[in-house]
């Protein structure tokens, strides 16, 4: 007879297992998380079971979702004052808010790439003459400190407020502007 340890490494494997297969079968997979399956990470954890590994996700996942809504960990809950019904409630209440929060920041990031394309198609027509004149004219609009390039497209999408997916529009001119800041840091220097 196996010990709720024994079956709780036994579990962790299958649902590495189940992950595993799930990416290998999605190619557009690119990314999840995988249990780790190092003992002494459970044991450590106080976890001993499968029901305390389940807990312990829904209260991290709650967790997680809490912080995107909400910008901070709800650290006003007794977690351990829950039982584990209870904590399975507060996480699906949650999802009801996460939805909510999702579509409006799905909103919000469609009206920010409109508003953004509407200023390159003015750009454009008022003189940058080309889309990628118009994005440096955006970027240098923006005010970014030329340390902060260094980070990218990514740093640009976080400054105009628009989603990272569109980071690849402004990489280039990250590239180029972090370099040129390097430049002027090394003639500074010397």
């Amino acid at each position: 007879m196996s010990t709720d340890f024994e079956i709780l490494m036994q579990t962790v494997k299958q649902r590495n297992a189940e992950k595993q297969a799930e990416m290998d079968a999605n190619p557009s997979i690119t990314f999840m998380a995988f249990y780790p399956e190092d003992e002494a990470y459970y044991r450590d954890g106080g976890i001993g079971s499968v029901a305390q590994l389940d807990r312990h996700n829904n209260i991290a996942t709650y967790s997680d979702a809490y912080k995107d809504i909400y910008g901070s960990r709800p650290r006003h809950i007794r977690w351990d004052e829950l039982s584990d019904e209870e904590v399975q409630e507060k996480l699906d209440a949650l999802w009801v808010d996460y939805d909510e929060h999702m579509a409006e920041l799905n909103l919000r990031e469609e009206k920010a790439v409109a508003n953004f394309e509407a200023t390159i198609k003015n750009l454009m027509e008022t003189g940058a003459g080309d889309r990628e004149t118009a994005i440096r004219w955006f970027v240098d609009g923006l005010g970014i400190d030329g340390l902060s390039f260094c980070y990218g497209g990514s740093y640009v999408c976080f400054e105009a407020g628009l989603p990272y997916r569109l980071q690849g529009e402004f990489e280039a001119y990250a590239k180029e502007k972090a370099a040129e800041y390097h430049r002027e840091q090394e003639l500074e220097n010397v």
